[in-house]
């Protein structure tokens, strides 16, 4: 990860990444001792350094093992983002980063996310940048290259 940031650095210099702007984002809406939940968590959750800030974070994932490392959340939940198992208004902020555009129906996703988020709640996503060079490269791509760039540059 240092060889990403480091170019990233010194090519880009003004460059500010999805993490840097949802990190913004959740420091400026979340709600000391409230709830969040991060749909789509996996194995981190940009939630994770603002935990000791919250009485409770909940992850959600299809992912079992993903959920099972997960090390930033407190409570995990292995449930798709359109079928949240949570009663209403129970959220004072949803997160969710680049998982929409895996779901096969985003909108039910957005009726859940508002569902549980109590009134005043906020709720982050974001999602890949069609015209952005790496996700074209990405699309047009099998599968088992994204694995093995991810290996070779994160060692996993």
């Amino acid at each position: 990860m240092t060889w990403a940031n480091n170019m990233i650095r010194d090519h880009y210099p003004g460059w500010v990444g999805i993490d840097d702007i949802i990190v913004a984002s959740i420091h400026e809406h979340l709600v000391r001792g409230g709830v969040a939940l991060d749909v789509g968590c996996g194995r981190r959750s940009p939630l994770g350094a603002s935990r000791d800030r919250l009485s409770l974070l909940v992850g959600t994932d299809l992912k079992i093992g993903d959920l099972e490392e997960n090390v930033d959340i407190e409570a995990v939940v292995a449930a798709d983002g359109a079928g949240l198992p949570f009663p209403p208004c129970l959220f004072d902020l949803v997160v969710s980063k680049t998982v929409i555009e895996h779901m096969l129906d985003p909108l039910s996703f957005f009726r859940e996310a508002y569902r549980v988020l109590r009134p005043g709640g906020v709720f982050i996503w974001a999602t890949s940048n069609l015209r952005s060079l790496p996700i074209l490269v990405s699309a047009l791509t099998p599968l088992g290259v994204h694995k093995w760039v991810y290996r070779q540059g994160f060692g996993s």
